[in-house]
């Protein structure tokens, strides 16, 4: 059975991104996401452009029945690398966020990663190879927030997830690598970093990224065995600032 890259959230902004310079290498793909109409578009152009094989399916991962179903699925599938892309942000302040928004939050980032990653786990420890890409966020350190509770602290566990994980693994196999990724600012992305808007006024525009740079730096580094990575100089500056509470 060919090798696989699975993508959550493949329909539009960091996950649509990693589909293309995949693709680009001549990877097949399954790419996961809600948006029917943008994944079809998405499949013919990778498939026309690359030649390549691009299957998706259609899956609300904020409903724990279906990160349930799709972890069936990929458990018989031979994924070589799994992106856990997919999430969402929330500026409501926690006390006045609805129940539903708040475990869907959760669903998405933390239960949907862990349980797909788990999913991948055995075929990967049995091959003796692969990649897990978990999409975590700069926000994850940003310890004082008007909003955003929620979202700081799931990507707050995926950076933990991920670093846990990874001293797991490595002491049976060390032929698997973990990546928690952590961007800032995204241009094409930035939606989902909406917790960094009321800094708005004090970021220069030079600390925006391309989500196809970040996407680069972070396949280019897949074979460093360094867990959590920052993607570009100045989003290390940020990190800094952020481990200092220079926002607070």
């Amino acid at each position: 059975m060919k090798r696989k890259i699975l993508i959550t959230g493949g329909s539009s902004g960091i996950g649509k991104e990693y589909a293309y310079q995949f693709a680009k290498l001549k990877k097949d793909l399954i790419l996961v996401a809600r948006n029917e109409i943008e994944l079809k578009k998405i499949k013919k152009d990778l498939e026309n452009k690359y030649k390549i094989k691009c299957e998706y399916l259609i899956f609300d991962l904020s409903k724990l029945d279906k990160i349930n179903q799709l972890c069936k699925i990929i458990e018989k599938e031979n994924i070589e690398i799994l992106i856990n892309n997919a999430g969402f942000g929330n500026r409501i302040p926690f006390s006045k966020t609805n129940y539903s928004i708040t475990q869907n939050m959760i669903n998405v980032h933390i239960t949907a990663t862990t349980l797909l990653t788990r999913a991948v786990l055995d075929q990967m420890i049995k091959r003796n190879s692969g990649k897990i890409i978990n999409v975590a966020s700069l926000a994850g350190y940003l310890f004082t927030s008007k909003s955003n509770i929620i979202y700081n602290s799931t990507k707050r566990y995926i950076i933990h997830f991920s670093k846990n994980l990874q001293d797991e693994i490595k002491k049976q196999n060390k032929n698997i690598k973990i990546q928690a990724l952590c961007p800032g600012f995204t241009k094409t992305n930035f939606d989902k970093h909406a917790i960094f808007k009321t800094m708005l006024p004090r970021l220069p525009s030079f600390m925006y990224m391309e989500a196809k740079d970040v996407v680069l730096k972070s396949i280019k580094t897949l074979e460093n065995r360094r867990v959590v990575y920052i993607p570009s100089f100045k989003n290390k500056i940020l990190y800094f600032l952020l481990r200092l509470n220079f926002y607070r």
